[in-house]
């Protein structure tokens, strides 16, 4: 929900975070932004 916010974008995605999963926001002028979107898992789910 918080990567949709800083991105304007209110759609729902599947997310298969990997193990090690780090996003970054920050909030720039009072809005949030996007800095990094972690890694997405290699593997597919069972």
């Amino acid at each position: 929900m918080i990567v949709g916010a800083a991105t304007g974008d209110d759609r729902v995605v599947v997310c298969q975070p990997n193990n090690d999963l780090n996003t970054t926001v920050d909030v720039i002028d009072g809005k949030l932004s996007l800095v990094e979107f972690g890694r997405q898992a290699a593997t597919q789910p069972l």
